[in-house]
This record gives C-alpha cells, structure tokens and sequence, in this order.
C-alpha cells in the first residue's frame, strides 16, 4: 500500500516568502507555498511514510523552475527529517487547462495508483478547473476500488496572522465528495430506476423520518419485483408507492434533499396519470426495462379494456364474451379468438394489431427457438403496415420501444373512445 497525494502545482509568491504554520491533524509545520504546507503537514502526520507525490504542473510554473524548485525543497525537508524521499511524477497541462483534455490529464495522474493505495487530494492551489480535475480523480479512483481517499482543503484568510498557536488548518473535507456522490445517486436513478445508491446514500449521510424511510423502502420492494419480472407484485407495489407518495405531500415536516428526490420520483413516475397500468409501463419503457414492459402490457392490458364499461372486444354490453372478468387467461383467450372477426371501431382494430404483435415479441424473446412466434411477428408487422425482418426487429430496442408507446397511446384513445361512447348512449 503506497499514500499518494495528488494536486495542480501553484506558483510560488513573487519576492520575499513568508511562511505559515498549517497543521493536519496533530501536527504543524511550517512553509511559504500553499501545496508544500499540504505536503509537510501531511507528510509528519504519515510519520514520513508518503510515498508518492503526482501533481498537475502548467506551462508556466515549468516555465519559471517553479516545479523543480517545488521538488527540491521537499526532497530537501524530507530527506533531513525523515531519511527518504517521496517519489515524483508530473503531469504537463497547458496554462489554459483546455477543457476538451480535462479527462485526459485526470487519467494520466492516476494510471498508476492501486486499489489498495490511500490517496489524498489537495484542493489547495491552482486553477478553478483544477477542483473538478481533482474531484474526478477522487470519483474515478473510487469505482477502481480505492477505498481511502481524503480531500484535503484549507481557508486561507489574508486578515488572519497564522501562527503556531494559531496554525491554518488543514481539513479532511468529505462535503464536497458527498454532494457529487448524491447527485451522481441521483442520475442514476433517473436513468436506471433503481434505488439502491439513493438508498445507500441516505444511510451515509441523512438523517431520515420515518415517512421517508417507508418511501425508500416502498420503492425498492417495488423496483425489486419488477426486476423479477413480477407482474402482480409490481402492480400492487407501484400503486403502493404512488399512495405513499401522495400521503408524503400532505406531511408538513420534511428532509429537504429527500423531498427534492420525491418530487422527482413523482415526476417520473407520473403520478397523476391514469390508469396506473399505462403510468408504470411508461415508466418501464423509459428505464428501457423492455421485457418487463412486455410482460405487464400483455398480462394486464385486457384485463383494463375489460374492465373499461366492461367492452373488452365490442361496443355494446350484449356483445362482450362470456369470460370471467378477473381471468387473465380467458380475456387473452378471447382477445386472440377475435383478431379476425366482428372488427367493429378503428382503435379497437389498431388496439388488437399492437397487442397481438407485442405478446408475439414477447413469447419469441422467451422462446427464441419456436420459430412460430417469428412467423406470427412478421404477420403482424404486416398488419399494421411495417416492413421489417423479425431479425433487425428483435435486435432493435429502439424500435421494440417505439412499437410499444404507440401500442400505450392506441389504448389510451380506445379507453377514451370507450368512456366517450358510454357517455353518449
């Protein structure tokens, strides 16, 4: 395990240098560069033991011997209190900090650190695009693995005359970090659906009420079913969530960073969309959850229509077949039946085409070798006007997906013309 610290190299102060005390944790020392004070106290707390220093250096601190000088002097303190020396590595970056080579210089500084290393960043010194530089690194190192890594920062304050009594001191700030980490946690549910980092960071870092934790939990249930495939489940648990969100608005003491994450659940979940079985697979479709979407549009949309003024197939009540209301199986059974017969509204048609199209996808993504499913997929790609291999079609989510919403919107307009129908006779 090697302690490396990483930071962009400041230019020494123009004539005379007057040095200042800073302290890192326990102890003090003194210098007259912001990064070299970082180095010292950081190095004492080590007990000497820093092993690398990786820095940042811009076509003007090279320009006037301001890295080398960095280097000697520390080598120099080091060698004279400790008996060796940290090893050097610099990374060249143009006075500009060109933004397009932001990542590129991030990389180069942290291509030989080990997941077992401890690093520590200092924010002290340096351009304003230097602080996402380095915050990036701390980002990346994470995910490589890199358990410990400390930012370390400072509050210099021209007004204040440092002294070792009273030493500028030097933080382990974790603040910053953790609000990148949240935002990060927060992304990742919007384009995943899933809660488990949101979750993970709240433990950390918040101070929840009790309301709150019922609406992560009530969210993960529900993401947890669905990821399952779940049909029931996530349909009991959506509703679970939408109710338990609902109650959350009316509460009067709130967590504001939870309740900025709620109006976004809301928001992406479409609260006041109905009904809740179009919300939800509008929701999948957004988190790209296809094969869920698939099977909650074929298990549950017939038993909607059905259930829509009881008009399953046809547009008067004398006509709807005589199935069981709550059977899955005996509205599908009759659904299918009727592809060809008694065609009576145009949205009843397009409903039916889609449908049908969409449980043949279904059945040959789970049963790929049943070469009937592709037949039944390329006659109903015909039916509603589309000329497509079966191929290019179920290798193409985009398209899967486009075939779906229209799918969403032709029920949409079927229930509408079903409620307006009913409210005409």
């Amino acid at each position: 395990m090697a302690n490396i610290l990483l930071f962009f190299l400041s230019h020494y102060p123009r004539g005379n240098v007057n040095e200042i005390y800073y302290k890192y944790g326990v102890e003090i020392e003194t210098a007259g560069h912001t990064n070299m004070g970082s180095a010292k106290a950081l190095m004492s707390q080590l007990q000497g033991e820093l092993h690398k220093v990786i820095y940042l250096s811009s076509d003007s601190v090279r320009k006037y011997g301001h890295n080398l000088r960095f280097q000697k002097e520390l080598s120099e303190w080091a060698e004279e209190k400790y008996e060796k020396v940290p090893l050097f590595r610099e990374v060249e970056v143009t006075d500009d900090f060109q933004d397009n080579k932001i990542m590129d210089y991030v990389i180069s500084m942290i291509k030989d650190v080990e997941a077992q290393d401890c690093i520590y960043i200092d924010f002290a010194g340096g351009i304003r695009q230097a602080a996402f530089a380095l915050l990036a690194m701390g980002k990346i190192l994470k995910y490589k693995g890199v358990q410990e890594v400390k930012l370390l920062t400072s509050h210099y304050n021209r007004e204040v005359i440092y002294s070792k009594e009273n030493p500028l001191l030097i933080d382990d700030n974790q603040s910053v970090s953790s609000g990148i980490d949240y935002v990060g946690a927060v992304q990742y549910f919007l384009r995943t659906g899933d809660i488990r980092e949101l979750e993970a960071w709240f433990l950390t870092n918040g101070n929840l009420l009790e309301s709150e934790c019922k609406i992560l939990s009530a969210f993960k249930n529900f993401y947890n079913g669905i990821a399952l495939c779940q049909a029931e489940h996530t349909m009991q648990n959506w509703k679970k969530v939408l109710e338990i969100l609902e109650a959350y608005k009316k509460t009067e003491t709130k967590t504001p960073v939870f309740e900025y994450v709620v109006d976004l659940f809301a928001s992406k979940m479409n609260v006041k969309k109905e009904p809740q079985v179009v919300s939800l697979l509008n929701w999948c479709l957004e988190h790209d959850l296809m094969q869920q979407a698939l099977t909650i549009y074929n298990e549950k949309m017939p038993g909607l229509i059905n259930l829509t003024k009881s008009k399953l197939l046809y547009n008067w009540p004398s006509k709807v077949p005589n199935v069981d209301k709550d059977s899955y199986y005996g509205i599908y059974k009759a659904l299918r039946g009727a592809y060809e017969d008694g065609l009576i509204s145009e949205y009843q048609y397009d409903f039916k085409k889609r449908y049908l199209l969409l449980d043949a996808i279904r059945d040959h993504a789970n049963h790929a070798s049943i070469r009937e499913n592709a037949g039944e997929i390329d006659d109903f790609l015909s039916a509603i006007g589309v000329d497509r291999d079966i191929r290019k079609v179920m290798s193409d989510l985009t398209y899967v997906k486009g075939i779906m919403k229209e799918g969403l919107e032709v029920t949409e307009q079927y229930i509408q013309a079903f409620e307006e129908g009913s409210n005409n006779e």
